[in-house]
């Protein structure tokens, strides 16, 4: 929770309430950034609440894509699922990891997510957890460590047109998965004129002059 909440203040500039995202009247911006760099602030940012004993690894399969979205949004998120990971994992490792699922000339559907090598969930209770309406006011789940930062995530998800999703166990028997995936535009090169795809009912706008963006220029505005 310490962790979701200094992610929250860091993002306060952005006016990206909690309140905002729960009822999906938040309005998301459309930049350019690598996923890679992404999973690199997510690792610098929880380096501070990681457990004595716990290795933290990043597996990033989108290295230097440019591509489309919300990439402060994006890290709350995925800091939201290294947060709780980390609340069920006594020993072992928590891997972030970003990979390819398709990708066609314009776009990319990458897939975000967090594994963790803790006691897994029984698979008659994972649908529960899925559940908003089970999270929200729910004093059974927020006892078992269920609470905001994944009904956050949930609902940032199916505003990008994704669904958070969780796979346990993982491997001989233990740990779990939670993740994301997104379909994200490539950026356009474009020196000048704006072009817009539409998506939905929301128009985004692809086109960016690449020579003003670098890969590694995300870390540094994210970090706190």
């Amino acid at each position: 929770m310490q962790l979701f909440m200094s992610n929250l203040l860091s993002l306060d500039k952005t006016k990206m309430t909690v309140d905002s995202i729960l009822d999906g009247s938040i309005a998301l911006p459309s930049e350019p950034f690598c996923p890679a760099d992404v999973l690199a602030a997510v690792k610098t940012m929880a380096k501070g609440s990681g457990k004595p004993g716990i290795a933290f690894e990043v597996e990033s399969g989108a290295t230097e894509m440019t591509l489309v979205g919300a990439p402060l949004q994006i890290n709350l998120m995925l800091l939201n699922l290294v947060s709780n990971a980390a609340k069920f994992t006594t020993s072992g490792k928590l891997v972030l990891s970003s990979s390819v699922v398709q990708e066609t000339a314009t776009s990319v559907e990458i897939k975000f997510a967090v594994t963790d090598t803790g006691p897994g969930i029984p698979e008659n209770k994972q649908q529960g957890i899925l559940d908003l309406r089970s999270q929200t006011g729910s004093s059974e789940s927020q006892s078992k460590g269920f609470g905001i930062g994944l009904n956050v995530t949930s609902n940032l998800a199916k505003i990008m047109g994704g669904a958070l999703d969780v796979r346990s166990p993982v491997r001989d028997g233990k740990g779990s998965e939670f993740g994301f995936t997104l379909k994200l535009e490539k950026v356009k090169e474009a020196v000048a004129g704006v072009a817009a795809k539409e998506i939905g009912e929301q128009p985004v706008d692809t086109t960016f002059t690449v020579q003003s963006y670098s890969c590694s220029s995300f870390r540094s505005v994210v970090q706190l």
